[in-house]
């Protein structure tokens, strides 16, 4: 079995530290369960240009900080035993070494580390050969299962809606292990 893995707001829980950095950034105090939509932009009501000057600001802190999502690390390290797993992040390639220390020092194994520098992760997941793909981000989701991969949403404010017959929405890591497992025997 070959599994795809989304870092942020997946493995290591980025999103609780990045709405209390945004909040201490533009001086509001937005709860995590306000945070309706990927597009923080929206959520925060500022433009690209201010997006931009937080990201170069925190992404030190956002790429280092982070504690693992409840449950992940175990997980992982039971679908390792059997399966081929991928990291693949939106991270930019700059933060490589940053991510694999982060990974490292959680003690995760994996075959690959793969940071894209862009949300868009069909093409990278279909190369891969991928049968599953574990993700946050809705939109993602959708374009990975329109190429017939099955895609495990892991449930948060900001990725509500729809889904198509080959997402399936989790709400823990657990939920995520026993699926992989039950469908694939891993």
């Amino acid at each position: 079995m070959r599994i795809g893995i989304d870092i942020d707001g997946v493995v290591a829980d980025t999103f609780h530290l990045l709405v209390n950095e945004l909040n201490i950034f533009f001086s509001r105090d937005i709860q995590p369960r306000n945070v309706t939509s990927y597009d923080l932009r929206e959520v925060y009501g500022i433009d690209a240009k201010q997006l931009e000057k937080f990201a170069t600001a925190s992404k030190i802190k956002l790429t280092d900080a982070p504690e693992p999502v409840p449950g992940a690390l175990k997980c992982i390290d039971r679908l390792k035993n059997n399966a081929k797993v991928f990291f693949i992040s939106a991270r930019p390639q700059d933060l490589y070494t940053r991510t694999e220390t982060w990974l490292k020092k959680h003690k995760l194994d994996w075959d690959r580390l793969i940071l894209l520098g862009r949300h868009d992760k069909a093409d990278t997941c279909v190369k891969l050969q991928l049968d599953v793909l574990v993700e946050d981000n809705l939109q993602n989701a959708l374009q990975v299962s329109d190429r017939d991969i099955t895609v495990l949403l892991l449930d948060a404010p900001y990725n509500q809606g729809p889904l198509p017959s080959l997402v399936q929405r989790c709400r823990s890591w657990e939920e995520i292990c026993t699926h992989i497992h039950v469908t694939s025997k891993v």
